[in-house]
């Protein structure tokens, strides 16, 4: 189809019928945007043609629509069985891996409202809350997790910065972080400590790999130390490292059957990922 013929047709008409100023006028603008149509397809062609944004959507539809289906039979039995907290939380987390994060917390909020004791240690919600940009209630849930229920646990401190940062900058949410002293799981003390700019992402990995770990060890820091590395990068707005980043970490075939808390982080990883990716 040749997208120029209606501009064409209006120039060459013959001159015993001139053409008006409003059907130039017109006609440049249909041209103009016939150009931004084009452009626009070119670029998505360009981003589906891209081989790992490509492999991630392949990677990401196959959960997202599991998801889907599992939150729209958990919303069906909700509505039959509503004070049921467990129910609700399990809900929050269908919607979250479908993508729909403000469902999610809608669904948290439920389930706190029906059992308030579950407030303190809900982790879950703070990284929902983070999802839906709302950093500052994000930062006061993860400082509650710190104050009551763990002072060592650095992943739920890594959280807190993250959610300070966009409300703070870095910088600024770096001298309000939390300070650790108890030991802590690897890869998170290194992480903590790349995250307080001690060492760069080199360096940890470096350390790391002279470090004698387990299986179950060395599979939970091929996992988390590319995410967090990516959150990040996600943080300082530096995408395309980034997205690699996240690559890495989603090839990891642990984190899915590792147990709750790691496949949590799994579809966190795959969400972020996604937010990233031309559609």
């Amino acid at each position: 189809m040749n997208h120029f013929t209606p501009l064409l047709s209006a120039m060459n008409t013959p001159r015993s019928r001139p053409v008006s100023l409003n059907s130039l006028c017109l006609s440049l603008i249909l041209l103009s945007s016939v150009m931004v149509a084009l452009t626009d397809e070119s670029s998505s062609l360009q981003a589906a043609e891209d081989p790992a944004d490509m492999a991630f959507l392949k990677l990401h539809e196959k959960p997202r629509k599991r998801y889907e289906g599992i939150t729209q039979e958990l919303t069906a039995r909700v509505k039959d069985t509503p004070n049921s907290a467990s129910l609700w939380l399990r809900l929050g987390d269908a919607r979250f891996f479908a993508g729909d994060a403000a469902g999610a917390l809608a669904a948290y909020d439920e389930c706190v409202k029906l059992s308030p004791e579950r407030l303190t240690a809900f982790w879950q919600r703070g990284l929902v809350l983070h999802a839906v940009g709302q950093w500052k209630e994000g930062a006061a849930q993860f400082q509650m997790y710190h104050d009551q229920i763990s002072q060592s646990d650095r992943e739920n401190g890594l959280w807190q910065i993250l959610c300070n940062a966009p409300l703070l900058g870095e910088d600024k949410a770096l001298e309000q972080r939390i300070r650790y002293v108890k030991p802590d799981r690897q890869p998170f003390p290194l992480v903590y400590r790349m995250y307080e700019k001690e060492v760069s992402l080199d360096q940890v990995r470096k350390q790391l790999a002279a470090t004698q770990l387990s299986k179950a060890e060395q599979d939970s820091v091929d996992f988390y130390l590319p995410l967090y590395a990516g959150f990040q990068s996600h943080m300082r707005g530096q995408t395309a490292e980034a997205r690699q980043l996240y690559d890495e970490a989603l090839k990891s075939t642990w984190a899915p059957e590792a147990g709750y808390g790691p496949n949590f982080m799994w579809h966190v990883g795959r969400l972020q990922r996604a937010s990233l990716t031309p559609k």
